[in-house]
Formats: structure tokens, sequence, C-alpha cells
């Protein structure tokens, strides 16, 4: 596989490769053990999908792996490489790579870290804004996930680069899994803002965010309804005189 350049025949390997490491953390470390993380890291930048989706499948039975496996990957560079996927034309290349960049969200705090200070939660949440909704869904698993392991800091700046608009946004949609996706980000988001609680409680109102949950509160599923009614009654039910939760002082989220 190194020092095949055969289209066919690298389409071939990487298929072969993620099948191998599917579903078990001791197929996992084979990957590991035999050094191909770099090499198919290099395929991400291959000019054909065909060769660059399978080596992203392979490489991501790896970051659904523990912390210590994730790092592997991000050792050998997969976070530059899924930065430039997500500038592809293709929405199957967003698509894979928004996956992979939620399975690296749901690590450690330092991975999280990494996706941030590289630009990747930022094109992350542009692409939730503005893209397909089928490229849309993956961002938002990505960027809920980061913000239910992000420190108080990190989800500050996360918030900074609009993830609340994002989150916001897809409350119009009619899929309960992304919804109640949606629902989790926007709850730790506003879990951990208790220094610009105020900020995020008006951005949320503001973008429209409140009347979606609003009419999320007769929604079948009870899973979301549940959640919906909470986020509103804990956040958004004090009455004006009052004050926010914890009676925080609102410091502006923008001026960091």
């Amino acid at each position: 596989m190194k020092e095949s350049t055969d289209k066919e025949t690298l389409t071939d390997l990487c298929w072969a490769l993620s099948y191998i490491g599917d579903g078990e953390g001791k197929r996992i470390q084979l990957y590991l053990e035999n050094n191909i993380l770099p090499r198919l890291v290099e395929l991400l930048g291959h000019p054909s999908l065909q060769i660059a989706i399978p080596a992203l499948r392979t490489l991501g039975n790896v970051i659904t792996g523990d912390d210590s496996q994730t790092q592997y990957a991000i050792d050998a560079g997969i976070i530059p490489a899924l930065c430039s996927l997500m500038d592809s034309k293709q929405d199957s290349a967003k698509k894979e790579a928004a996956w992979a960049i939620s399975n690296i969200t749901a690590g450690s705090q330092t991975q999280i870290q990494l996706i941030i200070d590289q630009g990747v939660m930022a094109k992350i949440i542009n692409l939730a804004l503005n893209d397909s909704f089928d490229v849309k869904r993956e961002c938002i698993w990505a960027i809920s996930n980061a913000l239910s392991g992000a420190s108080e800091v990190q989800t500050q700046i996360i918030a900074s680069l609009h993830a609340t608009e994002a989150l916001c946004n897809v409350l119009q949609v009619n899929d309960a899994r992304t919804l109640a996706i949606a629902l989790e980000g926007l709850e730790n988001l506003l879990k951990k803002s208790k220094a610009y609680l105020n900020d995020i409680v008006n951005l949320i109102e503001t973008c429209g965010g409140l009347s979606y949950m609003e009419k999320l509160q007769s929604h079948q599923n009870t899973h979301i309804y549940t959640k919906v009614v909470a986020i509103i009654e804990t956040y958004f039910g004090v009455e004006e005189e009052e004050s926010t939760p914890g009676n925080v002082e609102s410091v502006s989220i923008f001026n960091f």
C-alpha cells in the first residue's frame, strides 16, 4: 500500500482496511502497529474521492476508538487533512470530514483545543450555517460533541464563532435525531456560560432559537419535548425584574 499508486488497487486496499478495523479496538491496534496512518492521511488529499473516502473511513475507525488511539491519527496529521477536505465541492467529502471531526471533538479537551486552534471549528460552524442538510447534520454533531467536553473558556471561544446561531438554525428541521443533538449542544452551551449567560440567552432569542424551541414543545418525541421544556424553564422562564440563574454579571462574549 505504501508504494502503490494504482487507483484501483489503492481503492480496494483502503476499503479492505476500513472493513478490517470496523468495530473492535484490537483491530484498530493493527493499524497502529503497522504504521499505516501516515499513508492513509496522505491519501486524504488524493484527487480521487474514490480513494480519499475509504481512506477516511479507515482513519475514522481509529478516531472512534479511545482518546489515545485518536491521538495517533492526530499525530499523523489528520486534522489539517480534514480541514482541506471541508473545502471540497463534493457534499460527500464534507460530510465524511465532518463525521470524522465529530469523533475528535468527542475526545479530550486537548484534542478539542487542537480543532479550535487549527481553524477546523470555525469551518465546521460555517458549514453548519450554510451548507446542505446532510453536511449540516454531521457538523451539528461535531459542535455538540465539542460543547459537551469543552472547558468554559473553550465554550466561550466556540460560541464566539457563531455556534449558537448554528445550533438554533437547525431547530427548524424535521429530523428528530438532529434536533436532539442540537438541543444537547445548546443546553451544554448555556450550562457552561455562567460568566456571559445573558449574552447567550439574548442571542438565542434574537436568532429565533427560543421561538423554535417553543414550537418544539408540541413535538411528539418525548426526549425532545422534555429537553426543550427543561431549557426554557431553566433559562428563559425568569421574570424581567429578576436576575438570571446564578445572579451572574453579564460579560460580553464577543470581546475577549
